[in-house]
């Protein structure tokens, strides 16, 4: 009897594994070291804002005056022509209105009144028993012409004597060419009750 065959089938050749190719390492990049945080925060920088301009009140007439006056040749100036014009209109309405008294300023009244042989602008400055004579026309007139001679009117001026009796007033009436003695007696109301206008009472006849 034969002995079973043994099949041995060689072992393949032993072949070294190539090694792996050395790669040298890379180095880790070099990062800069990152500063420590600070521990105070960094300020922003400030942004400029302009600045918004506060109204201003206007000055007063005090504080304008006195501003002015610090200012020589300017606000000395016009001060002093603001006070010039203001004395020029005292005086021309002192000139036009008179400086009289109240009393020779009625005078004044009736005695243009006459002249004008016109007595309504004055009514209201006489009694009312007196209403019909200065609506009398004629009677009116009589006056208008005795004063017209004497030219242009410049004026009454009181005489009342002292101690004469309470509501009497006395006036010279001066006119261009001459004067008239005007007189006359007020009511408890102050309203003209007598009138007189013509001559001195030496001379005179009762108007």
């Amino acid at each position: 009897m034969n002995p079973p065959e043994i099949n041995v089938t060689p072992a393949a050749p032993l072949v070294p594994e190539p090694a792996a190719p050395l790669v040298p390492e890379q180095a880790a990049p070099l990062v800069p070291e990152q500063p420590e945080a600070s521990l105070v925060a960094a300020v922003p920088e400030t942004t400029h804002v302009p600045a918004i301009a506060t109204p201003v009140e206007p000055a007063t007439y005090r504080e304008r005056v006195v501003a002015g006056a610090r200012r020589p040749g300017v606000g000395v100036r016009q001060i002093g022509a603001l006070v010039a014009l203001l004395l020029l209109v005292l005086l021309g309405y002192k000139l036009t209105h008179g400086g009289g008294n109240t009393y020779e300023k009625t005078a004044d009244a009736v005695t243009i009144a006459i002249i004008n042989n016109d007595m309504r602008p004055v009514e209201s400055d006489f009694n009312a028993v007196r209403i019909p004579e200065l609506e009398n026309r004629v009677q009116v007139a009589r006056l208008s012409d005795m004063v017209a001679p004497l030219g242009a009117f410049k004026g009454s001026k009181e005489i009342t004597p002292s101690g004469s009796a309470a509501g009497v007033h006395e006036f010279t009436e001066t006119f261009a060419n001459g004067s008239k003695f005007e007189r006359f007696e007020l009511d408890a109301d102050g309203k003209i009750l007598h009138f007189h206008i013509g001559d001195p009472p030496s001379t005179s006849t009762s108007q």
